[in-house]
């Protein structure tokens, strides 16, 4: 996946964890769903509920 490793933030439909946007490490896809690292942990969200995705600059 070409942007595996970057940092990015996810704008999601429906919150998870009580919580709507997601900022952490994106490890790739697998099986309709986002595989990222936040604060640690990994995280998997589906693509469906995805509203928004971004990646976060390095400077």
């Amino acid at each position: 996946m070409r942007f595996a490793g970057e940092q990015v933030t996810l704008k999601l439909r429906v919150p998870m964890d009580n919580r709507r946007r997601l900022s952490g490490q994106l490890v790739g896809l697998e099986n309709d769903a986002v595989k990222l690292i936040v604060d640690g942990t990994d995280m998997s969200v589906d693509l469906r509920n995805v509203d928004a995705a971004r990646l976060k600059p390095t400077v």
